[in-house]
Formats: structure tokens, sequence, C-alpha cells
């Protein structure tokens, strides 16, 4: 890997990746152990706490290994994204589609911002050096 020059923001996307990776990890601890710390029984409700916990560990442990593969240059995680991004505009697009529909065009900001953020983030994946570092 150290013939390999790692793009600034290949860098950011991956070290904000594995940031955000601990962060849901340990928000998944806490809601699937809540009831274990707190000594106490919340019922379905606490079961269904649980399991939204254990999922968050689960999303949290995958999107490390994304984190790390990002950092780290592996070629698959290059894929990954690319796959990752263009789910993200489609997502984008069908919700402002739907917001137009039903006539809520003015809470579409966010819609808006993160269409644009998914397509930049595209383009920069396909630039030359960004290309390299992955090995594609």
């Amino acid at each position: 890997m150290a013939d390999k020059s790692r793009p600034i923001l290949v860098a950011i996307i991956g070290l904000l990746t594995i940031i955000g990776s601990i962060v849901i990890i340990i928000a998944g601890l806490g809601l699937a152990f809540t009831e274990i710390v707190a000594d106490l029984d919340f019922g379905i409700v606490g079961d269904i706490v649980d399991i939204l916990g254990f999922g968050l560990i689960a999303v949290g442990i995958i999107s490390l290994i994304i984190g790390i593969g990002i950092w780290s240059g592996w070629t698959i995680m290059w894929y990954i994204a690319v796959i990752l991004y263009v789910l993200a505009v489609i997502a984008s697009i069908i919700s402002l589609i739907m917001m137009v529909v039903d006539g809520e065009v003015s809470i579409g900001a966010s819609f808006i911002i993160s269409l644009i953020i998914s397509i930049l983030i595209l383009y920069y994946l396909f630039r030359p050096k960004v290309k390299e570092f992955f090995g594609v």
C-alpha cells in the first residue's frame, strides 16, 4: 500500500465512515443492553429495542469494514461505493418525485442536498487518481 498515494478526499471519506461506524456501534450497544444495565424489563417494547440495537451493531460493523476498506484502497470497496451512491441518487430522485406528487415541495431541500452530494461523490470516485488508488 505504500506505493499508492491516498487522495485526500478518500482519506476523509474513509475516516468519517470509520468514526460514524463507531458511533453507530456504540448507539447499538446502548439500545441492545439498556434493559440489562438498568436492570429493568420493558416487555415486548424492550425486545424490539434490543433487536434494533443488535441491527445497529451489525450495520455499524459492516460500515466499519467499508470505512477501513475505503481508507486502505480495497478494490471491492470502490465498486461497493459506486453501487451505494447510485442507489442513493435513485432514492433521492424517487423521494423528490414523491414529494412533488404529494405537494410537499418545501421540505425537499434535504433530498436535493443528498442528491447533489451523491452525484459529486460518484463523480469523484471516477476521477483517474481515485480509480488508480483503488486499482480500478
